[in-house]
């Protein structure tokens, strides 16, 4: 295996590895409040990836799962009361998705605690390096998803 090809290899690994690990520990921190990660970052892609509310298969194409795993997620947030799933007016064979005011309530009343984690995980870093470490995750989500699409088609 050349030099270049073991380098490629190590970052693919801890991509994924760092991944896991992530998930791992917010789902920790999440743990007291009966929520998982991949709730949360649909919570989060509802509310911030969209300037209305989005369908079901919107959020599953942000997220790159399936209409089927977004779907019991909400029904999971819904009787959490963190979203309402509604039918599209215009469609309605659609469903659509909406955070409550309860959910704004609840990540309002933890806002400083969800700041700590965060911080707490990337702790390891400078101001600088999670700058560039932004970066870098941004030029990669924009620069993979034109294969992304040729692939899921």
């Amino acid at each position: 295996m050349s030099k270049e090809t073991r380098k490629l290899a190590e970052v693919f690994s801890y991509l994924f590895v760092l991944s896991h690990r992530i998930e791992y520990i917010a789902d920790s921190f999440l743990k007291k409040d009966k929520l998982t990660t991949k709730q949360l970052l649909t919570l989060i892609t509802i509310g911030n990836a969209f300037k209305s509310d989005p369908s079901v298969s919107e959020v599953a194409e942000v997220l790159s799962t399936s209409h089927q795993n977004v779907t019991q997620i909400a029904l999971n947030l819904q009787r959490r009361g963190f979203v309402e799933i509604l039918k599209d007016p215009r469609d309605g064979r659609r469903k659509l998705l909406r955070l409550t005011e309860a959910n704004d309530k609840f990540w309002e009343e933890r806002e400083m605690e969800n700041y700590a984690n965060m911080k707490k995980i990337f702790s390891y870093l400078t101001k600088a390096e999670l700058s560039e470490l932004h970066r870098i995750l941004s030029k990669s989500l924009t620069g993979i998803h034109p294969l992304y699409r040729e692939i899921r088609g």
